[in-house]
């Protein structure tokens, strides 16, 4: 999943001038080779460790502190207010016997992956938008999961990266040749990325060599006719998205909550499990808090 630092934009890519010119030139960048920075290899492991579901404490300790970074953010994350310590938490092992090895490996992927993509200077603002939705959708699609036993830390994993084109875009519209960017209308940047979102995701996958059912989940989580191995997480993942867009108040009409309904549908869940995505919101709440 680590794979080499790659050129974003063609030496000879010309400077986009109109909604026809973007295109072209998104077209060109996103099927080319992205600059991207790669994830550290210890990153990239706990990620594969939450694809597989095989945990093992110790070992998630030691990939963590092998990417002094990631670590330091953990740590971070651990002593916030939002997650309330009860003693300063200081090594990894006491972080994990606090918050429990799922929870860490959800952070470390978190803030390993922020780094990477959501850090922007000028673009921060819109970043962090994309940065929370991110993280509301993961630990929604891991709320969803968890009373089920349905591979929690991978539907962590893929609702955090099911919309992980969105960034890779940003950073392609940003270098585009010639300040280009700063005469974009951002009506026109908005609608340029929900246009190249998917193929920025599918781009990243193969850069990043993320595992088969994030890929898939980059491919397909919005298409609800397709069918292969991973269609719970893929369902897991549709819902987790609605979900998250109510909790931040995003792109709401009229047809949400019907589309909200649906998605339930699909998954099956009982009345139970429905009754307790509506206490799962706090959990949702503090990461976001604690995840800032």
């Amino acid at each position: 999943m680590s794979g080499p630092h790659l050129q974003l934009v063609p030496k000879t890519a010309t400077t986009p001038t109109d909604m026809a010119s973007w295109h072209q030139y998104l077209e060109g960048a996103l099927s080319g080779r992205l600059d991207v920075p790669p994830l550290s290899k210890a990153s990239a492991d706990i990620a594969a460790m939450a694809a597989d579901g095989d945990a093992n404490t110790a070992v998630l300790a030691q990939l963590i502190e092998r990417d002094p970074t990631v670590a330091a953010n953990v740590l971070r994350v651990a002593n916030s207010a939002a997650l309330a310590p009860r003693v300063p938490i200081v090594t990894m092992p006491q972080a994990i016997a606090w918050l429990g090895m799922g929870e860490i490996q959800a952070i470390a992927t978190a803030v390993a992956v922020r780094s990477r993509l959501y850090a922007g200077g000028a673009h921060d603002t819109v970043l962090r938008g994309m940065w929370r939705r991110s993280v509301a959708t993961a630990y929604w699609a891991r709320e969803i999961a968890r009373p089920r036993r349905l591979l929690p830390d991978l539907a962590h994993l893929c609702g955090l990266l099911c919309r992980i084109g969105r960034p890779v875009v940003a950073r392609c519209i940003a270098r585009a040749p010639d300040g280009a960017e700063a005469r974009l209308a951002d009506s026109a940047r908005h609608a340029l990325i929900d246009a190249f979102e998917e193929r920025g995701g599918v781009a990243l996958s193969r850069v990043w060599e993320l595992p088969e059912p994030v890929s898939t989940t980059l491919h397909h989580w919005r298409d609800a006719a397709y069918a292969s191995g991973w269609d719970t997480q893929l369902r897991q993942v549709r819902l987790a998205d609605l979900l998250a867009a109510r909790t931040l108040g995003e792109n709401l009409d009229a047809q949400h909550a019907a589309r909200i309904r649906s998605a339930i549908h699909d998954l099956q869940l009982h009345q139970d499990e429905i009754a307790g995505l509506e206490t799962s919101a706090t959990a949702v709440h503090q990461a976001l808090a604690a995840l800032e």
